[in-house]
């Protein structure tokens, strides 16, 4: 007389290469459910964009799939690329000036981060900004006037990134405010006392 848990649940878990479920990577049919978080390790040594999804099953042997989803092994680093302007040791009275750089070659491009510090070194930075292509005009805030070192860093949607082969100088000068006011003559104002 065999007992069944008619509330066990069993899940199978399939990778594949193809987003049409045809070409299996790899198949765990043995996954049980446990107290805490269901889960699986297993490692993808090489880079590649897989398609996976999973099976739950109940004592009752009825099953359903999750949606198919992608997940992508990217350990490649955004390649290298050059600042362009403005050039390097630029002094200007625009507090916000267009920047632009060469484009990685970068399939998954999450953003360009361009630092701007007052220290070489870069121990800290003093303005960010970012951006989807390789320049920027649109600006999040304007540069106090002063001499900063800027840097672009390339990050791709894994997290991976790589820095411009170069950082450029850029100094803003003091900016300058026109007032103007308007005086009218009125009638004379005598003062006695």
């Amino acid at each position: 007389n065999q007992e069944i848990d008619f509330d066990k649940i069993s899940y199978v878990f399939e990778l594949y290469n193809d987003s049409a479920l045809t070409q299996i990577y790899f198949i765990n049919e043995s996954i049980e459910e446990s107290q805490n978080t269901t889960g699986l390790n297993f490692t993808v040594p090489e880079e590649i964009t897989l398609y996976w999804r999973i099976m739950a099953t109940d004592g009752q042997l009825n099953s359903t799939y999750t949606a198919t989803r992608t997940v992508i092994f990217d350990r490649t680093n955004p390649t290298s690329f050059d600042l362009l302007s403005p050039s390097n040791a630029t002094t200007t009275t625009d507090n916000s000036p267009s920047l632009a750089w060469e484009a990685t070659n970068e399939t998954n491009l999450d953003n360009y981060t361009i630092e701007f510090s007052t220290s070489e070194a870069y121990t800290t930075a003093n303005y960010t900004q970012y951006s989807t292509v390789s320049s920027l005009s649109n600006w999040t805030a304007r540069l106090e006037p002063g001499t900063y070192f800027w840097k672009v860093i390339a990050y791709d949607l894994a997290g991976n990134s790589n820095e411009s082969n170069q950082q450029f100088t850029l100094a803003i000068s003091a900016i300058t405010q026109t007032t103007t006011e308007t005086v009218t003559s009125g009638a004379a104002t005598t003062s006695a006392g």
